[in-house]
């Protein structure tokens, strides 16, 4: 899909519409493929329409009372999507069942978040069964639509572990968080048309080769925003590439670096490589915005995900030189081992540096990582010399600690408007 052409999205709720805030927050990003156009509900009293007049949404209320059948409720909900050019349905807690002829004419262009790993209990009360059941693993599904109740080729699932003593409230928070995680990638991977059927299945294809088509938080990274009062770090997309191309040329980071990113053509090939990694989910590049202007000032990432281990590593960075010295950096790296720590629960956070690099070394030791070895002869550079690797680590016991420290150098304390989303 081109970089100006967004995915014009319609949402269907009945309810408060917390997946759909995550679709809204998703859309807030100008990089993201997709665009809400019309946000519809059934009843007129759905906290999910507030959401949407304050995101400056369109909103439409049709209620079922006012009609006398199913089919002609769902010609009038199909005249509303059509009239706002609407190319893909979204269900986000929508309580009707819908005919077969509204499903059939949005075959393919109709997906919904259900919160169980379809096919196990479909319908409602879902959390309930599944502990009633014993399972050991629980979750949420998106998936395209079709007649039967909650049916249809799975996009993707995201798995939850049921913990010892869980009740039915706790699972339903924790699988909830997971559905805000999971419903804008498969809307993303929509909308960049990633997305084949093959005989009733999924098959997702990245920027190269094919990706699994189904993936959960454990398995993989999920594209997400993550921001503070100082930066906002935002899905790397091919569309950064000039910006960075810029910065390579000004800061003279090339010469540190394992890539050579000394012309525009190997950033663009820099950034396409990112992609494939994120793609294959073991990788999840960002570009940094100064909060304060929205400029491009840098870029940096969270990768060699290790699941099994939960450890991953932060790395990949460079920034112009007005944004060097700032708190641009801690910052990054703020949220960068906030989502690693709470979002994706690792154990250790692994950082890495030339041996050279004495501003990267002390940069990374101001944070509270610790200074763990040098292995020497470790990684060829991009002028074909061989460097040594500083290696540093923070452990999950380690990072209330640093992340205290960090609060009080960026000024934080206790204002929590950082956003993971």
């Amino acid at each position: 899909m081109g970089s100006q052409q967004r995915l014009k999205l319609g949402v269907l709720i009945s309810g408060r519409g917390s997946n759909l805030q995550a679709l809204i927050d998703a859309c807030a990003d100008p990089a993201y493929p997709a665009e809400i156009v019309l946000v519809l509900s059934n009843k007129a009293g759905a906290q999910g329409l507030l959401r949407a007049k304050e995101a400056g949404i369109a909103t439409a209320i049709v209620s079922h009372r006012d009609f006398a059948t199913r089919e002609s409720f769902d010609a009038s909900v199909t005249a509303k999507l059509r009239d706002a050019n609407v190319e893909l349905v979204c269900l986000a807690g929508f309580m009707r069942v819908l005919t077969p002829s509204f499903v059939d004419a949005w075959r393919d262009r109709l997906i919904n978040i259900h919160p169980s790993l379809l096919p196990a209990f479909p319908g409602v009360d879902t959390h309930a069964r599944a502990l009633q059941a014993g399972v050991r693993m629980h979750g949420c599904t998106v998936h395209y639509v079709r007649n039967d109740v909650d049916s249809g080729p799975i996009i993707v699932q995201a798995a939850v572990p049921v913990a010892s003593g869980d009740s039915e409230d706790a699972l339903a928070e924790r699988v909830l968080a997971a559905e805000h995680r999971t419903y804008p990638l498969a809307v993303r991977w929509i909308a960049e048309r990633r997305t084949r059927i093959i005989d009733e299945r999924v098959v997702i294809d990245g920027v190269d080769g094919v990706a699994p088509s189904i993936l959960s938080p454990d398995q993989a990274l999920l594209p997400t925003v993550l921001a503070d009062r100082h930066v906002r770090l935002v899905p790397m997309e091919l569309s950064h590439a000039d910006a960075l191309a810029d910065i390579t040329v000004a800061s003279g980071v090339a010469k540190l670096m394992t890539d050579p990113l000394s012309t525009r053509e190997s950033v663009h090939r820099w950034v396409r490589a990112a992609l494939n990694l994120r793609a294959g989910g073991t990788s999840l590049p960002f570009v940094v915005l100064d909060a304060a202007t929205g400029a491009v000032v840098g870029t940096t990432r969270l990768g060699n995900w290790s699941a099994g281990d939960r450890r991953i590593e932060i790395g990949w960075t460079f920034y112009a030189p007005n944004a060097q010295g700032t708190s641009i950096n801690p910052a990054a790296k703020r949220l960068l081992l906030e989502h690693a720590f709470e979002t994706l629960g690792c154990v250790r956070v692994e950082l890495k540096t030339d041996a050279r690099n004495a501003r990267s070394r002390a940069a990374i030791a101001k944070l509270g990582a610790t200074e763990e070895g040098i292995l020497r002869r470790h990684t060829r550079l991009a002028d074909g010399t061989w460097r040594d690797t500083v290696y540093f680590g923070i452990t999950d016991a380690e990072w209330p600690a640093v992340r205290a420290r960090l609060d009080e150098r960026l000024g934080l304390g206790s204002d929590r408007q950082r956003r993971a989303r």
